[in-house]
């Protein structure tokens, strides 16, 4: 045995991949090495390549991401191989239209109807107010919020 000589050497592990270590660490039984490598062995069920270590258990539920029709709201989108479409929430923008004409600004898993008690519950608008005040000018709030009094020089006059 060489004690706990650190000359390192490349040793071929009981999976076959080949790993560098100190000498000390391949003489000990008791000091069995964990593979490093990426693991190479297929999930069963989806058949993707396991994501852990080569010396760690596969997962049982695969993380990979796959695309998957949404049921509810029917984009596609980037699921967990594991998990049913039905309990993901939708990334995607919302675009629905808005009272005030624009597209909604939210992401669709959280103003779609189903994931919000039945009826769908938007963000407030944060495009630019298109109304045009009293006073001829653009109104400069945003357009969820309620026109402010305008605060520029009036270039009406009145006719006397």
């Amino acid at each position: 045995a060489c004690g706990d000589c650190k000359v390192r050497l490349r040793v071929q592990l009981s999976c076959g991949h080949m790993q560098t270590t100190e000498c000390f660490r391949t003489t000990s039984p008791d000091k069995a090495l964990p593979c490093q490598a990426r693991c190479e062995r297929t999930l069963p069920g989806c058949g993707h390549v396991c994501q852990e270590l080569c010396g760690k258990p596969c997962e049982q539920r695969c993380k990979q991401f796959v695309p998957k029709a949404l049921p509810r709201c029917k984009h596609l989108g980037q699921v967990p191989c594991h998990m049913d479409p039905a309990k993901f929430r939708c990334e995607q923008r919302c675009d629905a239209e808005l009272s005030c004409g624009h597209g909604c600004p939210g992401k669709c898993g959280s103003c779609h109807p189903s994931f919000a008690f039945g009826r769908a519950l938007h963000p407030p608008c944060t495009q630019p107010c298109t109304r045009v005040l009293v006073c001829g000018h653009p109104c400069q709030s945003p357009c969820a919020k309620a026109c402010p009094p305008c605060v520029k020089v009036c270039e009406n006059k009145c006719d006397a």
